[in-house]
């Protein structure tokens, strides 16, 4: 099993090792990067420095800004377990002209990336759909 990044690093290194081949060279590739533990034990040493005491204050006012939640189609009583059968599904598809549009050309006209272009997707979507600006 592998997840969407992993995907891509694995794949970048199998493309790598194939012109490599190709090439008639020695396949080389990178070298292996830090683990999970101790990119988990530099966050916690970075999130305990100086450097992020400046942004406590700020992160901390934001913690008590009331949210409003998001409205719901059915109420459920307390307890009440999510069934798979009052769920939905909705399916979408892209033709490969509009996918390329979007990964390859559309942020562009904004100097962005796509993740951009998702995210505000989604802001705008979540707004229209309750109405809330925050």
């Amino acid at each position: 099993v592998v997840d969407g990044i992993s995907w891509r690093i694995v794949f970048e290194d199998f493309a790598t090792g194939y012109e490599q081949a190709v090439r008639g060279e020695a396949i080389r590739l990178p070298y292996k990067t830090d683990s999970f533990s101790a990119w988990a034990e530099r966050l916690s040493q970075y999130a305990n420095s100086p450097a992020v005491e400046n942004e406590r204050e700020y992160w901390q006012r934001l913690a008590h800004i009331e949210v409003a939640s998001l409205p719901k189609d059915h109420e459920r009583a307390a307890g009440q377990p999510l069934l798979v059968r009052d769920s939905e599904t909705v399916t979408v598809a892209w033709s490969e002209q509009e996918t390329r549009l979007l990964l390859q050309e559309s942020h562009r006209a904004y100097n962005t990336e796509v993740n951009d272009l998702l995210l505000t997707a989604l802001g705008t979507a979540l707004y229209n759909w309750s109405g809330q600006k925050r």
